[in-house]
């Protein structure tokens, strides 16, 4: 996402943990465009076995909410 601070600030006002998984040291900044494109944008939204159907729908909502 193009403010992904933004959002990971939003989605954690609304009790969900969206973790930056993309951290690069100065030198594979340095490799890889695409990389450096990834390290500014990506942000994980949590869905794993942790979570159940409504947990979801309270992930979902919030961001269809919050990109509008």
């Amino acid at each position: 996402v193009k403010d992904r601070d933004n959002l990971q600030k939003q989605l954690a006002e609304n009790g969900i943990f969206a973790p930056i998984l993309w951290p690069l040291d100065e030198n594979a900044r340095k490799i890889s465009p695409i990389a450096l494109e990834f390290e500014k944008t990506i942000l994980a939204i949590p869905i794993d076995q942790r979570y159940d159907h409504s947990d979801m729908v309270h992930v979902y909502n919030t961001l269809k909410n919050i990109l509008r």
